[in-house]
């Protein structure tokens, strides 16, 4: 006989303050989405809610912890202090391989070297290691910025930008394309991701590739609604979260940004220059002021770099 708990159907509403038309929304949320629906054999009907919908980018933990949604994703960065310690992917060239780091990052929100986010339970890190900075012209010199206005999607990289001689300018998500477009902007640095979603290509054609620092999402669970799941609907979902799910999220964002990156680069409508070891050496300095600062500004900063570093080696 099938008991209650058994026969229990389950709706999953997950919050994606993305656009709907994008990577993150098409392809890993909606094969996440089937992932969990098969194994439960239909029994928990996932509904992926985008186009900021049900939250916005920097709201979104706190409404799925207040259960407007039972799962969500959101960009760490967008909330300050509150969670800085994910930044620690963000120091220009530490965690250079996306599956690794996402790993690492999953390894140390699981032992607790990470808090805990009251009323939400971690499901998945997606880490993207692809940014970098365009500009509208070809620099002269590719460590050099020559004080153009170059829009920067974090502190850490508003410091890079700073370092090359550039000026970091601070602005909302959706204020790039316009900044962009009126010319207030002569360049933005960001994760491959978002340039392609946004088709910024149309105006900063111009990429360069070095180890800038990762970007991180992250995907999370109200806690209480998976509290209130039977066993058997919990080990769907611990079976569809965790490292590996991570790993599989990222890795899956990084063979997309490659091949689209690639189409653009074949059609000819972006220009990608990978900075020599020479140029490395030339950022060293200005690498080195981040990794200071983050460790400086961030509450038990260097204790979070020292266990990224450990977690990361150990993949």
């Amino acid at each position: 006989m099938t008991t209650a708990a058994a026969a229990q159907e389950v709706t999953m509403r997950i919050s994606v303050p993305s656009v709907s038309t994008g990577f993150v929304c098409t392809d890993i949320f909606t094969m996440w989405a089937a992932e969990i629906e098969a194994e439960s054999d239909g029994r928990i009907d996932v509904e992926v809610l985008c186009d900021s919908t049900l939250s916005r980018p920097g709201d979104t933990v706190t409404r799925v912890a207040a259960g407007v949604a039972d799962a969500g994703f959101d960009l760490p960065n967008v909330y300050g202090a509150r969670f800085a310690h994910y930044g620690v992917v963000g120091i220009p060239g530490l965690g250079e391989d996306a599956s690794d780091t996402a790993a690492a990052l999953w390894s140390l929100q699981e032992d607790g070297t990470f808090p805990a986010i009251p009323g939400v339970k971690m499901a998945m890190f997606q880490v993207q290691n692809t940014v970098m900075v365009w500009t509208r012209e070809p620099l002269a010199t590719a460590t050099d910025l020559a004080g153009q206005r170059i829009i920067a999607g974090s502190a850490l990289r508003g410091m890079t930008i700073s370092g090359m001689g550039g000026v970091p300018l601070s602005l909302r998500v959706p204020e790039y394309y316009q900044a962009l477009a009126r010319g207030a902007a002569e360049g933005v640095m960001t994760n491959a991701g978002a340039f392609l979603t946004y088709s910024y290509h149309e105006m900063v054609p111009n990429g360069y590739v070095a180890p800038w620092g990762a970007g991180v999402s992250i995907v999370f669970l109200n806690e209480a609604w998976y509290d209130s799941l039977p066993d058997d609907l919990k080990a769907v979902i611990d079976n569809n979260t965790g490292a590996e799910t991570s790993r599989w999220a990222s890795d899956l964002f990084q063979k997309y940004e490659e091949e689209e990156l690639q189409t653009l680069q074949t059609a000819g409508s972006i220009t990608l220059t990978e900075l020599s070891e020479a140029d490395l050496t030339t950022l060293e300095p200005a690498f080195a002021a981040v990794r200071n600062h983050w460790v400086a500004t961030t509450e038990n900063g260097a204790a979070y770099l020292s266990a990224f570093e450990a977690a990361y080696a150990a993949q």
